[in-house]
């Protein structure tokens, strides 16, 4: 391994989305030297996301991106209308989280893509991280049998070398620095291929919601709508197609959107009295394909997979945002701690994707399981004939919320957020702030050898790391 004192940086971060700027928040939150990478320049506009309300108040209260959203950049709503699965009547969810561990307000942001990106980008930067865009990474190279850096071109065309302790891999569902993995992995066990459509709405009635202000999405033959509003009149409307579907132009895209209504019923009578955007900034329909998968591995000595480089769900309702973000906390967590005590790597990352696997599993249910199936206290599904069918608006809420996993930054963020300057192994009941019995622990359902440490920054290692893995 590089000595510390002859590194350039001691994380590189590549891909400035939502995993990437996360991961390089809060890994420069802790003190360390972080690089932020980008390929694209900065991007005006695009589609309009859902943040759940585990993301907005958990992860960006964390980062401080929240505080960086400016009120007119974002709309909220506190749920939203499923029309869905076997049952023939709509399910209205209220995005919650378990009120027993929680203080998280329940509200959702509807956000443009850019802004999401900017925010994040910008906590970084206050955090103290160096972040470049329009930089293209060309290869990684090792040493003493572990990724040590990577080579880069920035716009000026000059080739640069960046050495770093380790290499976090954002750079997305196409990103190809897999190619040079020592491991052999083929990169993803991938199924579920879709075709996402995305265009702005005007004039639309909104029909069939339970609450207004709540997204909406309905389910056809071979697909689903879903809709965020966006203002008094303005409406994201999204279609996740379960075929490839090859359309380009910004005509075809909205043609195909407007026939694709005659399909799904619900969606036209929520849309009824709109039609897309036709000008303005906002006009430009989108295109872009996504799969739901896992790579076989989501880490190597030196490298660190996150965001769509490492699994991705369908893309409705801030699921893939939410998965991202989550990822990224993980992740940062098993870099500080090992940045800071050197200990045992394969225990902290096997803590790390062990957890983001286990998000990821829950959040790929499709949304008509989570109101149909039957689950036990850990939230996996159980037989029918075995389970009984409790409160299933419940579970669905607590999922689409983000809140699956009762991470305690994603149920407290303020709290663990006010505890920075506590000492890394503080017991939680001496820890700054309003500490209770429900929030000084590691309350998340994830939980293996490793627990949270009182900042949520890192993890706790034990002293004696060989003695806990006696216990496994």
């Amino acid at each position: 391994m590089i000595p510390r004192n002859n590194l350039d940086v001691d994380v590189l971060v590549i891909g400035a989305g939502p995993a990437g700027a996360t991961v390089a928040t809060l890994v420069a939150l802790a003190g360390h030297r972080v690089l932020l990478l980008e390929q694209s320049p900065p991007r005006r506009g695009g589609m309009l996301e859902l943040l759940p309300p585990a993301t907005i108040h958990g992860v960006f209260a964390f980062t401080g991106a929240q505080a960086l959203l400016q009120p007119h950049e974002h709309a909220e709503s506190h749920g939203a209308t499923l029309n869905w699965g076997a049952e023939s009547y709509p399910w209205p969810i209220q995005f919650a989280a378990p009120s027993r561990f929680s203080r998280v307000v329940p509200t959702a942001y509807h956000v443009e893509r850019a802004q999401v990106d900017r925010a994040l980008t910008d906590a970084a930067r206050r955090q103290g991280a160096e972040f470049r865009d329009s930089c293209e990474v060309v290869d990684l190279f090792e040493h003493d049998g572990r990724v040590a850096g990577a080579f880069w071109v920035a716009s000026d065309g000059v080739r640069r070398r960046t050495t770093s302790r380790y290499v976090v891999d954002a750079t997305g569902m196409d990103g190809r620095l897999d190619v040079v993995a020592a491991d052999g992995v083929d990169g993803a066990s991938r199924h579920d291929a879709f075709t996402t459509l995305f265009s702005y709405f005007t004039g639309a009635q909104r029909a069939g919601v339970s609450m207004p202000g709540d997204s909406f999405v309905a389910a056809f033959n071979g697909g689903e709508f879903w809709c965020v509003p966006f203002g008094p009149s303005l409406t994201g409307v999204g279609v996740v197609l379960r075929d490839h579907v090859d359309v380009r132009t910004d005509a075809d895209i909205k043609q195909t959107m407007q026939n694709l209504l005659d399909r799904c019923p619900a969606a036209a009578e929520y849309l009824f009295g709109g039609g897309p955007l036709t000008a303005g900034p906002q006009s430009e329909a989108f295109r872009r394909s996504a799969r739901t998968y896992a790579r076989t591995t989501f880490w190597r000595p030196g490298l660190v997979r996150i965001g769509e480089a490492a699994c991705a769900v369908e893309p409705t309702l801030g699921r893939g945002i939410h998965l991202a973000t989550y990822g990224a906390l993980q992740a940062a967590r098993s870099i500080n701690t090992a940045l800071l005590d050197n200990a045992d790597e394969s225990l902290l990352f096997d803590e790390f994707e062990a957890r983001y696997r286990a998000e990821h599993r829950r959040i790929c249910i499709p949304l008509d399981e989570l109101v149909t199936l039957h689950y036990d206290e850990t939230f996996n599904v159980i037989a029918p004939e075995t389970g009984v069918d409790a409160t299933k608006l419940t579970w669905a809420a607590e999922a689409l919320g983000g809140f699956s996993s009762r991470d305690p930054v994603l149920l407290n963020a303020t709290n663990y957020r006010d505890r920075r300057g506590a000492p890394a192994r503080l017991d939680g009941q001496d820890a700054p702030g309003a500490a209770t019995v429900d929030d000084t622990g590691d309350s998340s359902r994830d939980r293996r050898l490793l627990a949270v440490s009182v900042d949520g920054m890192r993890w706790d290692t034990p002293a004696d790391v060989e003695a806990v893995r006696s216990l496994v």
